[in-house]
Parts: structure tokens; C-alpha cells; sequence
């Protein structure tokens, strides 16, 4: 005699894939920058972020590229339900290790997007 059935949903996934989503978003969004179109790079920031953001990346001008090339490469990246950490390091002349984090958040459409930096 059966008292109580179930179905559950279980979705897998992989954290390489997810490890690429993240990495995608802010590295697509670096080379928007670096094409000089802050415009299109936009598109990869919450509005949040893109109200902090866009003022200062507008006002570096033909120094965007420079600064850009600059952030350093990412090292690390750690996720939970609907978030992200991408850890950036930048090594100075003096061979300085410096670490930075990139946050990102899952929107309601689904789209990840930079949160903070």
C-alpha cells in the first residue's frame, strides 16, 4: 500500500559552466570598454551599479583603454543561489599582488550582471 508519492525536480549544474557564465559577462564587458563603447558596456551593469559606474568610466576618456588594461585577471570566482564573486589580482611593478571583487547578481530576467566592484 502506497500512503504518499512525490516528483522532484533536481537541476545539476556545472560549476565550469557556471564559472564561464560569470567570467563572460565581465570579461565581454571589459572588451566593450576597451572598444570605447561605455554605452554597450552598460549592459552588463545593474542599474545600481550603472549609476555609481558610468559617470566614472566616462570621465577617464581616451584614458579608459589604459585603465581597463590595468584591472588585472581574474583569479578566482565563488557562487551562490543568484550571486557571484570574481576575484581579480593585479601585480604591480614591484611584483605587489593586489586582489579586487567583482560582484554580479542573477536578475529577475534571468541576466547576470555586475553588481559592484
Amino acid at each position: 500500500m502506497v500512503l504518499f508519492t512525490t516528483t522532484k525536480q533536481v537541476h545539476i549544474v556545472d560549476p565550469a559552466d557556471k564559472y564561464n557564465l560569470v567570467k563572460g559577462v565581465f570579461t565581454e564587458m571589459l572588451g566593450r570598454l576597451s572598444a570605447g563603447s561605455i554605452t554597450s558596456a552598460s549592459a552588463a551593469l545593474t542599474s545600481t551599479a550603472g549609476d555609481k559606474y558610468l559617470p566614472i568610466l566616462s570621465s577617464l576618456g581616451s584614458n579608459l583603454v589604459t585603465a581597463v588594461a590595468q584591472l588585472g585577471a581574474i583569479e578566482s570566482a565563488t557562487f551562490a543561489k543568484g550571486v557571484a564573486q570574481i576575484m581579480l589580482v593585479r601585480t604591480d611593478a614591484g611584483g605587489q599582488k593586489t586582489g579586487f571583487f567583482i560582484y554580479l547578481m542573477k536578475g529577475g530576467d534571468g541576466i547576470w550582471r555586475i553588481d559592484a566592484m
